[in-house]
């Protein structure tokens, strides 16, 4: 639509400059004309002041010897010589003065002539021409609704390679670079419009246009936008994204076997593509791309940090054990938040506590310098951000604390930074009655030190909650009811098998889950509140050190529970 608009505007430019110069040559003249009568010509020539008369029918031109130019009419059928004379012009005086005969022609004279004629005629031209060129531009646009925007990436071998891959794109792109055949790419979005029947012409062509060019390779991205569970939703079988998906089915699998098109789709919903689409001689290879774990992290971060200044201080490794669970576009995130936060400090180097207040900035938000809290506030969140550390450095199955803060980011007016010691792939028992109680530890610190508790507690209690429930309901590790789960996930069809919850359990079955939640719940309470009962001192000491610097780091930290003699137990 720009480049539309552009083109137009640089046409009416060049249209106004050409209508400029027209003008320029038609009506062009060095001095405005002095209007003279014939009595005030013959005045003027008596007078010597006339150096040249120049006649154009009846019509006079004179030049004056000062320069200025003058312009007078004889009378009709009469010759200038007997018109001169009849008002009184000496014949010695009309020698004095240079006499020419011209004739109306060339073109600043039909320019003079057809220009006020031709010029409203062109302008409405235009107007029309540009009118029908845009109404037919629309008209191309309501045939172009059945065509497939595909786009083709055809790099040459071995210009991408499976070493740049640190995503699904960038595993696509390696594929298309190494493939060396024609390698087509499009949204599954873009099959489906609000018109019937496009979604279905649409796929017809994308799978003509890479066998036109086969071999080829034709990439899907986001396939469960058209590829979810059919079913009884709205619209039932004649909905349009179901017409798109019967499409894509019979042109991958149909009577037309000898395609070679290799098909290829990305998507982060399995779960809800429909089972035709994963049957055999369709999507029947999958390749699982799990979250990176330490070593894959590491090198991701190396390919996003090509061509950015690195200080010699930085550590990629120390960067990746900082980031458990972070997926390729988090990890590229941090290097460019880095970036810019070296850039405004002026930095000519990316230093490693530049990727440090990344990683705080990506997971938590940005700093809120603008924040300011009252000396109560920040007491209370002192205390509560050191009863979340000394709780979870006093249990042997809780995370090791990296960093605390009191500083506002997003909408934390604190936080306590934990990270695993090693790459976890389960979750025992114990460590989730740790984790529990590591998040009781702030609640339990504002009531051991204020004798009330603050809204800051919300979220850590909503999480304990859903913990407690989830070990209860989730994970059988319920003691009393045993091991065996509650609910039944439900595929509700009209939200193309989204998961729903269905109740599976009896009344009296419903509150012993109940009572065990609560049970779990309160014993975390209760290993929070005589952890922080016990070494009231060091909760002091710890919360009055965070008031004095706002930030503790983690070797500081372990510094602080060496001298205060605090250990996992």
């Amino acid at each position: 639509m720009m480049k539309f608009l552009t083109k137009n505007i640089l046409w009416a430019v060049g249209i106004f400059f050409v209508i400029a110069i027209l003008f320029s040559l038609a009506y062009k003249e060095t001095k405005e004309p002095i209007q003279l009568t014939l009595d005030q010509v013959a005045i003027k020539i008596n007078a010597g002041e006339v150096a040249k008369i120049a006649v154009n029918g009846d019509a006079l031109n004179l030049e004056l010897k000062n320069g200025d130019i003058g312009i007078s009419k004889k009378e009709a059928e009469a010759g200038l010589t007997e018109t001169l004379t009849n008002y009184g012009v000496s014949s010695e005086a009309m020698q004095q003065v240079s006499f020419t005969i011209t004739e109306e022609s060339g073109f600043k004279f039909w320019a003079a002539m057809l220009l006020p004629i031709l010029l409203p005629i062109l302008i409405i031209g235009a107007i029309f021409f540009f009118m029908f060129r845009q109404a037919k531009g629309g008209a191309n646009q309501a045939f172009m609704f059945g065509k497939a925007k595909l786009k083709m990436f055809t790099p040459f071998k071995g210009t991408v390679s499976f070493d740049d891959v640190a995503g699904l794109k960038e595993l696509a792109r390696a594929v298309a670079g190494q493939a060396g055949v024609p390698f087509f790419h499009i949204s599954a979005s873009e099959f489906v419009e609000m018109f019937v029947g496009v979604g279905a012409s649409r796929t017809r062509d994308a799978f003509e246009t890479a066998k036109r060019a086969a071999p080829s390779i034709l990439f899907i991205d986001e396939i469960d936008a058209i590829g979810r569970e059919r079913g009884a939703g709205v619209g039932g079988g004649h909905d349009e994204r179901e017409q798109t998906l019967n499409q894509i089915l019979v042109e991958m699998d149909g009577f037309d076997k000898d395609t070679n098109v290799i098909v290829l789709a990305a998507t982060n919903r399995p779960d809800v593509l429909d089972a035709a689409l994963l049957r055999a001689g369709r999507f029947d290879r999958r390749v699982m791309v799990d979250l990176p774990n330490m070593e894959d992290r590491e090198a991701i971060l190396q390919i996003h940090g090509r061509g950015k200044p690195l200080a010699k201080d930085v550590n990629l490794k120390q960067i990746a054990v900082r980031t458990p669970g972070f997926s390729g576009a988090d990890l590229e995130n941090i290097m460019n938040e880095a970036a810019i936060l070296a850039a405004r400090k002026s930095e000519k180097q990316i230093p490693q506590v530049d990727l440090y207040e990344a990683i705080e900035k990506v997971l938590l938000g940005p700093e809120r310098k603008s924040k300011v809290f009252s000396q109560k506030e920040r007491e209370i969140t002192a205390y509560h951000e050191a009863g979340h550390a000394l709780v979870g450095s006093s249990l042997k199955d809780a995370d090791p604390v990296h960093k605390i803060s009191v500083i506002a980011r997003g909408h934390a007016g604190g936080y306590t930074l934990k990270l695993p010691m090693e790459e976890t792939f389960l979750k025992t028992r114990k460590q989730f009655l740790a984790e529990m109680a590591t998040l009781f530890g702030g609640y339990v610190a504002e009531r051991l030190m204020f004798g009330d508790s603050s809204t800051g507690a919300s979220n850590d209690l909503s999480r304990a909650s859903e913990m407690a429930r989830k070990l209860v309901t989730k994970y059988g590790m319920s003691e009393k009811l045993g091991p065996q789960t509650f609910g039944k996930a439900q595929e509700l069809v009209f939200l193309g098998k989204e998961i729903g919850h269905e109740k599976n359990y009896s009344e009296k079955t419903a509150a012993d889950i109940d009572a065990e939640v609560k049970y779990y719940i309160d014993q975390s309470y209760q290993t929070a509140k005589k952890v922080l009962s016990s070494q009231k001192a060091s909760l002091e000491k710890i919360a009055k050190r965070l008031i004095e610097k706002e930030t503790i780091e983690k070797e500081e930290f372990d510094a602080m529970l060496k001298e205060l003699k605090i250990k996992k137990a």
